[in-house]
């Protein structure tokens, strides 16, 4: 199962710690009432109330940081249609996110031409980052294919 939302951690979270603390007859209860209703919630959970007993706090610190990050991914502000950035690239919209950031659809108003903008997230600004991006473009350049993109520049926007 794959908790996409804040919100689906916290009830997991929370729904752990309560099946935890509780006597082993009214967890099992509670975790066959699960079941009838979401079995995959209910065998997520076993496994982490299973794993919980070896591994202990680095569990805690695992789930925690998940959560964070998700609320980190959810909360980073996304460029609106109209900005300008660098001087030069007027956003469309905003195209989608992975790991390091956000992709934007973006007209180039210097050659007057469309182009997809990979912006680093904020919170990954640390100095090996750019030092990554700077490696994604060599690597990229060196691909040739109609269905990968073409990388062309590397731009600081501040």
């Amino acid at each position: 199962m794959r908790f996409n939302s804040p919100e689906e951690w916290e009830k997991l979270w929370k729904t752990f710690h309560e099946l935890r603390e509780a006597p082993t007859l009214q967890r099992e209860s509670h975790l066959k009432i699960l079941h009838d209703s979401d079995p995959e919630f209910s065998r997520y959970l076993e496994e982490l109330l299973h794993s919980e007993e070896y591994a202990g706090e680095q569990l805690e610190e695992l789930v925690a940081e998940q959560l964070s990050q998700l609320t980190r991914e959810q909360e980073e502000p996304q460029i609106e249609s109209g900005s300008v950035l660098a001087g030069r690239f007027r956003i469309v919209r905003h195209l989608g996110k992975g790991g390091m950031g956000n992709v934007y659809e973006a007209l180039d108003q210097e050659l007057g031409v469309p182009v997809a903008l990979k912006l680093m997230r904020s919170d990954i600004g640390t100095d090996a980052a750019p030092e990554r991006f700077h490696r994604e473009i060599a690597n990229a350049r060196k691909i040739t294919h109609p269905n990968a993109c073409r990388i062309f520049d590397l731009f600081r926007h501040e």
